[in-house]
């Protein structure tokens, strides 16, 4: 699996997001405006712009672009660095928790557990580090909720403030994806109850299908670097050698205008079938600019001449490449506006620095001896045992009630036969 070339899985976001149970702590109610505003979709400015009209000219055009992009994320191989995530998304619920429910640490005591009248639209904003390798094919990411999560009740637009305990380790490798959270403790573990002596508890990681990782990576608690050289499932480059498709030019599905400055908007037609009426169509505009190596700076996705997506990219050199600095993503609801969105500040960047297996280890996500894995890949509990995932071969707990009767059922199995075999050596022994 390459990490930076993997399709992208548009999922929802849940409350709680992909298997991860949050708790929250209502700190106030209220309606000063403690919620930041959900970025605004943008359209492509085309004032400016004149269109290619050779076919030859605009696939050469086209050619340049793929060419300049495929050279730069050539380059990177590794990027390790830190990033702060603000997250806007909708939910019907909030699903508060008094305080003797949650058993997670907490940053505060509730002085309330109502429960508000949905929808909300919530804005989160998460802290995350992360390392990348294409070269490894992996991924260790953690995820850290910041204090001040706010809902807004969409009716009468009273706002909710939270601090959430959540924290969430995730590493990605070619063996599959590994969810840790630090701060839970577990005493028992379904479908597996004998794992541990009676009363005592240990930490859990969980090791997932690989797929399920790619649809963590967007809106949810696992950040991927390599998905901001994304659009819709392929990488920039894939998706500009697309665009040199012979098909793609005789059916009229693309156009290609240029500025005097150089920068380019690419805009394609993506049709339902061959015979779907043009209305229909999902039509994608990209804008590229020479200063940025020709990576995408906006893209707008339209349907039925409505928005349905939007994303916008800022960028910073380092070194000969350029990586994103600041990545706006944009969801629609069916009337063109924000639902959803995601906004991604890196922080910290060091691109091509250098990494091992080492950095992908279990021990770096806090996975140590004598923690347990639960393994939904092959259904089995693993214990880590240096360093490493190893069968558990002990059975510390007394045995249950349905291990009583498998005993019982199994012993007096026993006793007929022992009984069935005296009476068949006596009726053909002869007698003295």
């Amino acid at each position: 699996m390459k990490i930076a070339r993997s399709s992208t899985v548009h999922v929802p976001v849940r409350w709680p997001p992909a298997s991860v149970s949050i708790f929250v702590v209502m700190l106030g109610v209220g309606t000063s405006g403690l919620r930041a505003e959900i970025p605004l979709v943008r359209s492509i400015v085309h004032e400016g712009f004149s269109e290619v009209v050779d076919h030859g000219a605009g696939k050469r055009l086209v050619e340049k672009l793929h060419s300049t992009q495929a050279g730069v994320l050539g380059k990177i191989d590794s990027w390790r660095g830190a990033a702060e995530i603000d997250e806007w998304f909708r939910v019907n619920d909030l699903g508060l928790n008094s305080s003797k429910d949650v058993k997670e640490p907490l940053a505060a005591t509730p002085s309330s557990t109502k429960r508000g009248s949905g929808p909300f639209l919530v804005h989160r904003k998460s802290l995350s580090e992360f390392v990348w390798s294409e070269s490894l094919r992996s991924l260790r990411a953690t995820f850290h909720a910041a204090p001040g999560t706010t809902a807004e009740a969409m009716s009468d637009k009273s706002e909710y403030r939270f601090d959430e305990s959540l924290s969430v380790n995730g590493l990605v490798r070619p063996d599959g994806y590994y969810t840790f959270r630090p701060l839970i403790e577990y005493g028992n573990f379904e479908q597996y109850p004998q794992s541990l002596p009676a009363g005592k508890t240990t930490k859990a990681a969980e090791r997932l299908q690989l797929e399920r990782a790619r649809a963590e990576s967007e809106f949810s608690s696992l950040f991927n670097p390599s998905s901001l050289f994304v659009i819709g499932g392929q990488r920039v480059d894939d998706l500009s050698a697309s665009y040199l498709d012979a098909r793609v030019w005789g059916r009229g599905d693309i156009s290609v205008k240029q500025s005097k400055s150089g920068a380019v908007v690419v805009t394609t037609k993506y049709r339902g079938s061959e015979n779907a009426a043009s209305s229909s169509a999902l039509h994608v505009e990209v804008l590229l600019e020479p200063a940025d190596d020709y990576l995408p700076k906006q893209v707008v996705f339209q349907s039925a001449g409505k928005t349905s997506q939007s994303i916008e990219w800022v960028y910073r050199k380092e070194g000969d490449v350029v990586v994103p600095a600041r990545v706006v993503h944009v969801k629609c609801d069916s009337e063109g506006k924000a639902a959803q969105a995601r906004a991604i500040s890196i922080t910290e960047s060091h691109v091509n620095a250098p990494v091992s297996s080492a950095d992908f280890s279990l021990a770096s996500i806090g996975i140590a001896d004598g923690h347990r894995i639960v393994d939904r890949i092959e259904g089995r509990l693993l214990v880590v045992k240096n360093g490493e995932p190893s069968a558990v071969d002990e059975v510390h707990a007394r045995p249950g009630r349905a291990s009583w009767v498998i005993f019982i059922n199994a012993l007096a199995g026993a006793v007929l036969v022992v009984v069935f075999a005296t009476r068949l050596l006596r009726r053909y022994t002869p007698s003295p």
